[in-house]
This record gives structure tokens, sequence and C-alpha cells, in this order.
């Protein structure tokens, strides 16, 4: 028996990714913006932080994936909170709903409906109970 992945599961798939690329990407830029704001260069950045400067650069290009401590590390750099590198939270849920999920807003005007909708189309466990009928 042959297995197959649906259109779904693949448009979900590179959805996904194509949101963490932007993700990254934004990332970048408040790095970037914050950097200069502070009169810093790329190789200042990258010495406070214990990384090379080929890193920042790539970092700021949304190229180079972080994690979370670096977030902290790069965000005391510049001077700035770690929320402050954040790309802005509405507007990547935005991105992550699939364009289905818009009619289904457009439907309700429950914004509980709507997070359990999210939960389920972004694949991930729902706030509330869904009871067995």
């Amino acid at each position: 028996m042959r297995e197959t992945v649906s259109k779904i599961d693949i448009r979900c798939w590179l959805g996904h990714t194509a949101l963490v690329d932007r993700l990254y990407k934004q990332l970048g830029q408040l790095l970037r913006t914050a950097r200069l704001d502070a009169d810093l260069t790329q190789d200042e950045v990258a010495e406070r932080v214990g990384l090379k400067r080929t890193s920042i650069t790539n970092i700021e290009r949304g190229r180079q994936h972080i994690a979370l401590h670096q977030l902290f590390l790069l965000a005391s750099a510049v001077g700035k909170g770690p929320e402050d590198l954040l790309p802005d939270t509405q507007a990547a849920n935005e991105e992550l709903l699939p364009a289905e999920a818009e009619t289904l807003r457009a439907a309700t005007d429950d914004e509980e409906d709507v997070a359990f909708a999210t939960a389920i189309l972004t694949k991930r466990q729902p706030l509330t109970e869904v009871s067995d009928k």
C-alpha cells in the first residue's frame, strides 16, 4: 500500500515554513533597527553576545534562526527588551491562519470561537475541551 500526503498537509507545511521565514526576517529587521538606533556595529553586537559578525549579518537578514537565550542576549546587547525584537503578534497570527479561516472569522463575532478555530487550524491544542457527543 502506497502512502500519500494530502494537498492540505502540504499546503499547511509550506505555509508554516513561509511564516517561520517571515518571522525571522521581521526579527532580523527589528534587531538591525535597534542596533543602528544604539549606534552599534555588527562586530560590537557580536562581541557582546559571543557570536561572529557573520552570524549577526545572517540573523539580521533572517537566514539564521536563533535560540531563545540568544534573543535575550541580542536584546540586551542593543539596549532593548526581548519583546522589542519580536514581530507583531497579531499580524503573525493572521498570517498563520489559512485563507479558509477568514470565512469563519467573518461568520462569527465570538472571539472564543475564532480562538478555537485558530487552534484547530494551526494544529495546536485548543484551550477548551470538546465533548464526545
